[in-house]
Formats: C-alpha cells, sequence, structure tokens
C-alpha cells in the first residue's frame, strides 16, 4: 500500500510562483527547526535559539525574535552574551534552507535532474508523483544532514538524537512509498524503464517475500537497536566476562528504555509492511540493506584503524549518520558517498592545517555533503556510470570487505615502521566504547 498517485495533484494545480513561494517560506521554517536542533540537541546545549528561553541577562524574547531573518537581527541585542558574531551564521542557514528547498524542488521536479536528458518529453507527466515524494524525502534526510554538520562542526559529536528520528523518518518513506527511493533508469531493447532502486536487480524479489526476508529485516532492526544501547566493550578479561560486561553496562545505563520501543514500534511496522508485500516491502527492505550496509562499513573503518593504529579513525557518530543516509538512498549510494567524502574534505582540512596545523577534522559534514552531491550528480554518477559496477550485487560489499583489510594491514605495518624507525607513537591503550 503506498502513497496514491494522485497526491501531487491539488498542490501541481497551483501555479509555479506560488508553490516556490510557499516552498521558500517552509524553507525558512525548516532553517528556524534546524537552528533550534543544532544549539538544542547538542550535547553542550545553548539558549540561543528564540524559540528558547532568554538567558539571564538578556530581556525576554518575544513572537518577533521569532521571525525568520529579521529576528536573527533583532537578537543581536545579545552579543554580550554569546559573541559578536553569533547570530550571522543562523540567519544564513535560514536564507540557505529557503533558497535550497526551492532549488531542490525545482532541479527534481522542473528539471528532472535525477533522470537523464534523453528521457521522452512527456517523461514529466508520467514522473510528476515520484518526482515529488523523492524530493519529499531528500529534503527530509538533508535537514536531518543539515542538524548532523553543524553540530558535528561545533563539537566533533554527532548525536543519536539526529540521527535515530533521521532514520525512523526515511524508512517511513521507504515502507510508505517506493517511488521515494532513487531512480534506476534503464534503456533496454524493450524501451525505457525507470524502477526503484532496490537491492538489486530484482533477483532478490522472491525470496525477500518469503519468512527468511522478514527475519533478516527484524535482525537488521535489533543490530541497529544494540549497537544504539550505551555500553562498554572490553576484551581484556576475554570475550565471555568482555560479554557480561557489555550486557550488564548496558542494562546498569538504561539507554534501552528508549532505545527498547523504539525497536518494537519499527519491528511492528516491518511485520506490517511484510504482510502487505508489494513494492512497498522491497523498497523497506532497500533500505534496511543501506542502514546495514552504511552502517558496517563505517564501523569497519572505525575498527580498523583501532585495531591498526590504535587511533580513533571515525566516530560512532559517523556510523550512525552513514546508517540513516543509506536508508533514505540505498546501500549502493553509501559506496558513492563513502569515497567521495575524502574529495569533499580535503581542501577543508588542507586550509586548516596550513592555518592552525590542526590535523583533526570532524568527517560527518563530509559524509553529509558528499550525500548532497549524489543526489544533484545522481544521474552522472549512477546512471552514466557507476551502475555498472553494481550489477553483481555481491561484488561490491565483497571489494569493500577486502579493501577495508588491506587497508588495516597497511596501517599496520606503518604503524610499526613509523614507531621503529621514526620515532612516532600511536594509540596507547584502546579506549573502550560501544
Amino acid at each position: 500500500m503506498g502513497i496514491p498517485v494522485n497526491v501531487p495533484q491539488v498542490w501541481l494545480a497551483c501555479p509555479l510562483p506560488i508553490r516556490l513561494a510557499a516552498l521558500f517560506a517552509a524553507g525558512l521554517g525548516a532553517g528556524g527547526l534546524a537552528n533550534w536542533a543544532i544549539y538544542t540537541l547538542a550535547f553542550d546545549r545553548r539558549a540561543i535559539s528564540p524559540w528558547l528561553r532568554a538567558p539571564g541577562g538578556a530581556p525576554p524574547r518575544g513572537w518577533l525574535d521569532r521571525l525568520p531573518i529579521a529576528g536573527w537581527w533583532r537578537l543581536r541585542r545579545e552579543r554580550s552574551i554569546w559573541g559578536p558574531a553569533f547570530w550571522i551564521r543562523p540567519l544564513v542557514l535560514e536564507i540557505a534552507c529557503g533558497v535550497g528547498l526551492v532549488a531542490l524542488y525545482v532541479w527534481e521536479t522542473i528539471e528532472l535532474g535525477l533522470h537523464p536528458a534523453w528521457l521522452p518529453p512527456n517523461a514529466g507527466v508520467q514522473l510528476a508523483a515520484s518526482v515529488h515524494i523523492q524530493f519529499a524525502a531528500h529534503a527530509a534526510l538533508l535537514l536531518f544532514l543539515l542538524v548532523a554538520t553543524f553540530i558535528d562542526f561545533d563539537e566533533k559529536t554527532i548525536p543519536d538524537l539526529v540521527t535515530v528520528p533521521g532514520t525512523v523518518v526515511g524508512l517511513l518513506f521507504a515502507g510508505s512509498a517506493s517511488a521515494s527511493r532513487l531512480p534506476d533508469v534503464l534503456r533496454t531493447d524493450r524501451g525505457i524503464t525507470v524502477a526503484p532502486l532496490l537491492i538489486d536487480d530484482g533477483s532478490s524479489i522472491r525470496w525477500l517475500a518469503g519468512p527468511l526476508g522478514w527475519w533478516l529485516a527484524i535482525a537488521v532492526v535489533w543490530a541497529w537497536c544494540f549497537a544504539l544501547l550505551d555500553k562498554t566493550c572490553t576484551l581484556r578479561r576475554g570475550v565471555v566476562r568482555g560479554f557480561r560486561y557489555l550486557c550488564v553496562s548496558a542494562f546498569r545505563r538504561k539507554s534501552w528504555i528508549a532505545i527498547g520501543p523504539i525497536g518494537l514500534l519499527v519491528s511492528g511496522f516491518v511485520t506490517w509492511r511484510w504482510s502487505a508485500g508489494g513494492a512497498g516491502w522491497h523498497a523497506l527492505c532497500a533500505a534496511l540493506a543501506g542502514l546495514a550496509f552504511g552502517g558496517a562499513m563505517v564501523w569497519g573503518v572505525r575498527a580498523v584503524g583501532k585495531w591498526a593504529l590504535g587511533l580513533e579513525a571515525m566516530g560512532f557518530g559517523d556510523v550512525t549518520l552513514m546508517a540513516m543516509i543509506g536508508v533514505t538512498l540505498g546501500w549502493q549510494s553509501t559506496v558513492v558517498v563513502f569515497f567521495l567524502a575524502p574529495f569533499c574534505a580535503v581542501p577543508i582540512a588542507i586550509t586548516q592545517w596550513l592555518l592552525t596545523g590542526r590535523t583533526h577534522i570532524a568527517f560527518g559534514p563530509y559524509l553529509s555533503l558528499a550525500a548532497l552531491v549524489l543526489i544533484i550528480a545522481w544521474d552522472r554518477l549512477w546512471t552514466q556510470g557507476a551502475s555498472l559496477y553494481f550489477s553483481n550485487a555481491w561484488f561490491v560489499p565483497l571489494l569493500v570487505l577486502v579493501c577495508e583489510l588491506l587497508m588495516g594491514l597497511m596501517l599496520r605495518a606503518w604503524r610499526r615502521f613509523a614507531e621503529r624507525f621514526l620515532g612516532m607513537e600511536y594509540g596507547g591503550r584502546m579506549n573502550a566504547e560501544r
């Protein structure tokens, strides 16, 4: 049971300028919501958002202070508390959200930017429903990525309070509307087909509809929930004692009180979607595959870096962030995003090193930027390029696994060389976490 095809008809009946104006206003509101989340969900919570109570020593905030853009201009009066330029970033962010939402809408629904230019002239009418659903799913994902990006810039952390809701929203989109998946456009002897990007070319559809598909989906959900638990993992006293300590620490810290109900609700949604079957179930399976593969890929890099160098290669927030990206964009996209992210990060990292001498960067923002690049350049990156390499669904995951293992061996060898001949020191005692 998916979203009816005629949902956008009332919206499409409005003149384009009115639609764009409404989207700009919605973007301003989304920017205000993002600003609230950035300052509220961070570990170091600050009452900068006009929707929060004014700090001591500041005048009370009124409804004029909550207006998009203009409100931040008024809040300049709090410069003595938050710093002289504190209001500039949130003001620019709200403007960027308004303009960005309009630009994304035009690109995806008017220009059909996710699709190749050689589609038939009437493709826009035939794809009207699907491109609007894709736009909504991508706009929601980008909002969560925006919040995660600026919290990561500020604190070098990505809260679960951002990535968990973003993951759940992505799963709801996938299970409710298979058209929310990125398009997979094929030109064959029989003509042109535009289908949602699923786990593979369709060979898995039969067995996914059976009990095995349900069991695998539930396993992914609860593996994700287990990974989210606040716990301590250490193997210094053996595997058995380490597992006992992990379970006891997870129980005592009580994060399961919040995560458990989320797992039950998502499991209920998965079960309902499985019993209904159809395209929505296969789209939900594709989203869960993206969650599992995206999270596992980054976690693998994190684990390999820890083993090889004794250093924190990537934070756990990067793991949950990539899992969230995979839910909406698919497991295939996480591979592309992961390899695009360093190219997005290198210019910033070099500039930071030249100006400050610091070599550590928050990688989450560049995963987010790479996801945005993937959406904008989907046709060029996928339809005209990467899709050929994913024709065999098992080849790329195996290749990623081999690359991570080789990377670990290479880094381990470099560590021994650097410590023995260059006098460099790496790691030390590993931190026990999650």
